[in-house]
């Protein structure tokens, strides 16, 4: 398996896409999440977290939802989709198990002896369904 390969999981597969000119014309580390069966891929952009020893890092998701990996970075809030509290769960759960694999990972994630395992999801990093 190639460290750019889809990866199923339990509802879902998840991939990295690598770096990606998003649409503020600046390089984002992009991945991708296709929930269950859908057709519909959904791109997402993360970097890495260093901490003060500035060796080890852990990963914080910053957007996710847009529907092409060249619009990572676009600030427009319509530019992604919405989810509902159970994709929205589902997704978090999708992008943590790919970033923990095992194995080779791409920049920036390639030296793992570094990563703390932690994974982090920024304040308005997807769009979520209002309840109703």
């Amino acid at each position: 398996m190639g460290m750019f390969d889809w990866v199923s999981f339990e509802n879902g597969k998840a991939r990295f896409c690598g770096s990606k000119r998003g649409a503020d014309d600046a390089p984002h580390e992009v991945l991708a999440v296709q929930l269950g069966d859908g057709p519909r891929i959904y791109y997402g952009d993360f970097d890495t977290q260093y901490e003060e020893d500035g060796t080890h890092y852990n990963v914080e998701i910053i957007s996710f939802g847009f529907g092409s990996a060249g619009n990572a970075g676009n600030p427009n809030v319509t530019a992604r989709a919405v989810f509902s509290p159970a994709e929205v769960a589902l997704i978090e759960t999708l992008i943590s198990n790919l970033i923990r694999l095992p194995g080779e990972q791409p920049f920036p994630l390639q030296i793992r002896s570094r990563f703390r395992g932690g994974v982090s999801f920024r304040e308005g990093w997807i769009r979520k369904k209002s309840a109703e």
